[in-house]
This record gives C-alpha cells, structure tokens and sequence, in this order.
C-alpha cells in the first residue's frame, strides 16, 4: 500500500469531520478533502507515516487550511452582489427594512470619510478604484474601510444590547 492510500485511510473521515465543522456543508467539506490531499500529496516527502501524532497534526492543519479557504471564497462570492439597490430591491419585508434602517442609521453616525468608503465597498468598488476616486493610497483606504468597520460592528453591538 502506498504512503498518500495510508495517509487516507487513517485520517480522511477525521479531516471530512474538521472541514464539515468550518464549513457547515457536506459537500464543500468534501471538496476541501479534495484539495488539501492535492496539497499533503505535494508534501509527501515531509510526512513520516510512522510519526502518527505529527502526520495527524499535518492532516489536519491542511484540511482547517483548506476549509478556511473555501469559506472565505464562499463569503466573498454572497457579497459580491450585494449593493445598496440590492438591500432596497430584495429586502422589502418590515423586519429586514429595519435592519437596513439601523445600519444606514449607525452609517450616518460614523465620521463621513469612513461611511463614504464603507459604502464605495458595499456598492462593489475595488480598493483601487476607491483610491483612485478619492485620492487617497490603497493601503489608507484599506485601513480607513477597516476602522469604519470595526466602528459599525461596535454600534450594532451596541445596539443588540439595548434590545
């Protein structure tokens, strides 16, 4: 038996177990399976199959590697569309219209230079196009767009605890 068929037996359903818990989706945590055995096959000559704690150690910040990166695709593939014509468009039920209500209220409370990056952002500009719009560098924006963030999630939070 080959060291990559080993290495599969004896850990694929643990690591199935690991990207299923990251990424709350059979199939997703089966394509990373996929993916992080490309990458442990790449590495063979690292792995000591005799060694299990650190063949299992390996195994598994592959596949936490992986998943991440999926998720983090995913994420950023939901948010591609989302845009301020779209929250209007799609979100005409009472409850989500507050909630639009709310963060476009905490965005009128933030100081403009962050809520006008915030919502370049949102209506799916890129940080250099944002630059170029403002004329401030990338890595400003950057940092500008991140504070304005971490100022909103602070007033939602906020907000969560007066309800």
């Amino acid at each position: 038996m080959e060291k990559i068929e080993i290495i599969y037996k004896m850990y694929s359903k643990l690591m199935l177990k690991e990207s299923y818990f990251i990424l709350n989706d059979f199939y997703l945590a089966q394509d990373a399976l996929s993916e992080a055995f490309i990458k442990i096959m790449k590495n063979m000559n690292k792995i000591d199959i005799n060694d299990f704690y650190k063949t299992k150690k390996y195994c598994i910040k592959i596949i936490r590697n992986c998943s991440i990166d999926i998720y983090k695709k995913n994420k950023f593939e939901q948010c591609k569309d989302f845009t301020i014509d779209n929250i209007n468009n799609e979100y005409n039920d009472e409850y989500s219209r507050e909630i639009f209500d709310n963060i476009y209220s905490i965005l009128l409370q933030i100081p403009e230079k962050y809520s006008k990056i915030i919502i370049m952002k949102i209506e799916g500009y890129s940080y250099l196009e944002i630059s170029n719009k403002t004329g401030k560098n990338i890595q400003n924006v950057r940092q500008i767009y991140s504070r304005g963030r971490k100022m909103i999630l602070k007033k939602l939070n906020n907000y969560n605890k007066k309800l």
